[in-house]
This record gives structure tokens, sequence and C-alpha cells, in this order.
């Protein structure tokens, strides 16, 4: 249903040249990671600090406001670059039930997040 759309979008300017460019679409993935990686760390310092197994001398709001912001640049890092990356293959990640699934569970920690992160 959608595949003339992801289609489109894989024959954009920019998602040909990351498809094009073997350096470009490494680079892209290693922002990629490091993205995920700032993401995955600042969800683990929180986390502990809830848990009141680290960062106990300082004050819960501390903590997490200083992950919190963490979290949205390292989503932020992620979203740009996991676009582009998706936009070079984009029928193909459409269809690929791995992929979907990916997708799935992070929109569902995002809308966690969104919904109840405030409240904790």
């Amino acid at each position: 249903m959608l595949e003339p759309f992801w289609t489109s979008v894989q024959s954009s300017p920019a998602a040909v040249t990351v498809r094009d460019s073997l350096m470009l679409t490494a680079s892209l993935s290693a922002l990629h990671l490091l993205g995920m990686t700032i993401l995955a760390g600042a969800v683990i310092v929180a986390n502990l600090r809830l848990a009141g197994a680290a960062f106990t001398t300082q004050s819960i709001a501390a903590v997490t406001g200083t992950t919190s912001r963490a979290m949205w640049v390292g989503l932020t890092i992620s979203m740009a670059t996991g676009l582009l990356l998706f936009s070079a293959r984009a029928a193909q990640a459409a269809a690929n039930g791995i992929f979907q699934l990916k997708m799935t569970l992070v929109e569902a920690a995002d809308l966690f997040h969104l919904l109840l992160g405030g409240a904790i």
C-alpha cells in the first residue's frame, strides 16, 4: 500500500547520496550508534537514581533534569541519522519485520516517556 511512497523516498536526492556513499553511510551509522548510546546511558543513570542505587547525594530532580536533556540529545541524533539511513533503503526497511518491530518498540518507549516520564 505504501510501497510507491517508500520508493519515492528512497529516490530523493538525500537518499541517493546516502546510498551511494559508503563513507557517509558509515558515518551516519556511527552517529546513530552514538545517539543511541547517549540515550541509553542517560536512561540508565536516571533509573539508577530513581532506584536509589546511585547519585543518592543529589536530588532526583537534579539528576533526572540533566539526564532528560541528554535523552533528548541522544534521541534527536538517533532520529535524524536514522531517518537518513532509512531513506536510502526505505522500501526494503519498511517491509522488514524486524525493522517494524524495532520501530514499534521505539515508539512505545517514546510514548511511555512522554506520557509517564514526568509523573515518575
